[in-house]
């Protein structure tokens, strides 16, 4: 095989070549392969700009060993090869006068092979010198130099805490025995190494003193509400679930170590599940092991300096309280507590509230009447009630229906307004057990469509237990009718017909567009109170996230339907928290609970049925609505079943 050189390749006659008109050691190129390198190859400039490096070296391996590897087969070769152009022979160090580079393109094929061949060659010896003489300091070089020390300092017979001033003694001496040479070498190189050392500590960030506790809960209190967009956007440009922890202690809470967690994603859920719930055991084992090393960051002094000055816990925390995506505003409450600002500090604990005025009930009585609408009756529990908008945390979104909160949570307004307002989704570690931790506060609740947990169960019209026939149930009403002894339904048989007929037959104008699954429910319903004996009267559902129609609605002796809905989609979100609220937690068990209420079932029926007529032709909105019929007739299937 011919031997491969640069002068053996010809050029066009009409082109320039490099090596001609350019920089002519192109022309004086190695053959290929390259000879190996000798000891001492790096003199001159390379030894110097070498040393410098070997300083930065030590200094990155005293700190973090996968960084200087880095630095020595990466770093340190590009940072050569910008010093030294790659056709410069080792011998010859580089001048102001030099020709630039030339690009690649410019060079021809033998020419790039040699260029390959002699980075090739650096990018291995030159982290081995480093290496090399950055153990030098330590290795077998100056084995000999301990081992001496250690015969000195027997002989002297010397025992005691003098070692260090001994050893530094002993060295001084032996760096006198040098030659001026390596006294000046190793002197110039020690003064480097202390320069390299002192230029980090210079050129570092100098970070400011802590905050005071106020200003770092306001900080914690942002937190949520900075981050939440970008994590977000992630999320949609990703098309993958987000999650972000922050812990730390917070000085709202007395210094105590707290997680919060943002998580964003998508789901095809019916009703989206939140995080906790769906997580299971997995997700308290993943809380508490944040908890459990956050705590190991922090301690009980840390913590004490972060505490803002205590303040007495309410005695009813109301559900707005608990709910991240409740975002309070000013409370409506009497103008005589308006003047009196001490009534509603959270501090003054013991105070007895002074008697309402009768002028200021009837003022109250009459902005209620106003705000619910003309002839609203207002019942002798919602008297000690204030008013609280729930709004959605992300704009351009519709808010949320209002929410009650009771007089005596009023305190608790004050020191919980400005986390609520910004805080979006809280999950505080509390001092609880990690076993025994309660998720209603640690991840309180969400609204459809909000913060969409990651491990959902993405086709299941039932969100509280997996059912994945019931998410393709399109079938007649005749599937309910158990053909053979084999044949098995998601749902019980259909019931006979009714041994009495409903007094109050809720609204049917949906079951002419939807008439299976709607007729399906109505049949459920029946059998229900059917088998309750059509009871009138006795103690009703929980009606804490309850919609303000159906409160209205059932105010006005159901006599006037709230349609149509003027915010459809406020009005599906307060359903799924009603209808949440009020599912037993043996849900998913066979044979569920007797949790049957008069009128909770019926109002929830009548609900769904001003819920159909404002779907309209939406397509998505039908399915939504069919796939809340499925859960519902699941729902009191398993209450009649009982």
């Amino acid at each position: 095989m011919p031997e491969m050189t640069a002068s053996s390749e010809q050029t066009p006659e009409s082109a320039p070549t490099v090596e001609q008109g350019v920089w002519p050691l192109l022309a004086e190129l190695p053959s290929l392969p390259l000879p190996n390198l000798r000891k001492g190859w790096a003199k001159g400039a390379r030894a110097t700009f070498l040393e410098q490096c070997v300083v930065r070296l030590r200094e990155k391996k005293g700190l973090n060993p996968k960084r200087a590897a880095e630095f020595a087969n990466t770093t340190a070769v590009n940072e050569y090869f910008r010093e030294f152009f790659w056709a410069l022979p080792l011998h010859q160090d580089p001048h102001n006068d030099d020709p630039p580079p030339v690009a690649d393109e410019e060079l021809s094929n033998t020419q790039r092979g040699a260029k390959a061949a002699i980075v090739k060659q650096m990018s291995n010896a030159s982290p081995k010198w480093l290496e090399y003489h950055v153990g030098k300091w330590f290795g077998k070089d100056n084995n000999d130099l301990s081992l001496r020390f250690d015969a000195f300092w027997n002989a002297q017979g010397g025992l005691g805490k003098d070692r260090a001033a001994a050893c530094a003694t002993f060295v001084a001496a032996e760096f006198d025995k040098l030659s001026s040479n390596d006294q000046d070498r190793w002197g110039a190189f020690a003064e480097r190494m202390a320069a390299e050392n002192k230029r980090p500590k210079g050129g570092a960030w100098a970070a400011p003193a802590l905050l005071p506790p106020a200003d770092v809960q306001r900080v914690w209190d942002t937190l949520a509400s900075t981050l939440q967009p970008l994590i977000e956007g992630l999320s949609v440009m990703l098309g993958s679930h987000m999650s972000l922890a922050i812990a730390g202690p917070e000085p709202h809470r007395g210094g105590q170590v707290n997680v919060i967690t943002i998580h964003e994603g998508l789901d095809k859920s019916a009703m989206p599940l939140r995080f906790h719930e769906v997580g299971g055991e997995p997700y308290r084992l993943w809380l508490a092991a944040i908890g459990e090393f956050a705590l190991s960051c922090y301690s009980d002094s840390r913590g004490t300096e972060s505490s803002r000055p205590a303040r007495s816990r309410p005695a009813i925390w109301a559900p707005s309280l608990l709910d991240p995506t409740v975002r309070l505003g000013p409370a409506v409450v009497d103008e005589e507590e308006e003047s009196d600002p001490s009534k509603i500090d959270s501090g003054s604990e013991g105070k007895k509230q002074k008697k309402k005025k009768k002028t200021s009930k009837k003022r109250a009585r009459k902005s209620s009447a106003t705000e619910e609408g003309e002839g609203a009756r207002i019942s002798k529990r919602s008297k000690a009630m204030n008013t609280v908008t729930v709004t959605r945390a992300s704009s351009g979104q519709p808010p949320l229906p209002s929410v009650r909160m009771s007089a005596a949570s009023v305190s608790a307004h004050e020191d919980l307004s400005d986390i609520m307002n910004t805080v979006t989704m809280i999950h505080p570690v509390t001092d609880d057990d990690a076993n025994t931790i309660d998720l209603s506060l640690l991840a309180t609740g969400l609204y459809p469509g909000s913060l969409i947990p990651n491990c959902g169960p993405n086709d299941c019209p039932n969100p509280f237990t997996p059912h994945s026939a019931a998410a393709s149930w399109n079938t007649s009403i005749e599937r309910f009718v158990e053909a053979s002894p084999t044949a098995r339904s998601p749902y019980p048989a259909r019931p006979p017909p009714p041994e009495a007929p409903i007094d109050q037959t809720p609204p049917t104008k949906v079951a002419t567009n939807h008439a299976e699954k709607w007729d399906r429910l109505v049949d459920l319903l029946t059998d229900v109170e059917r088998k309750s004996g059509f009871i009138k009267s006795g103690k009703p559902l929980k009606w804490t996230f309850r919609p303000s129609q159906v409160s209205l609605w059932i105010q006005n002796a159901r006599s006037r339907d709230p349609t149509p809905l003027d915010d459809r989609d406020t009005f599906v979100a307060a359903w799924w928290l009603w209808w949440r609220d009020v599912q037993p937690k043996l849900r998913g068990l066979a044979g569920g609970e007797d949790q049957y209420q008069p009128n909770g079932l019926y109002s929830v029926v009548a609900a769904l049925s001003w819920w159909g007529e404002s779907i309209h032709q939406s397509p998505v909105a039908r399915k939504e609505w069919l796939l809340t019929v499925d859960d519902t007739c699941w729902a009191f299937g398993r209450v009649a079943a009982v």
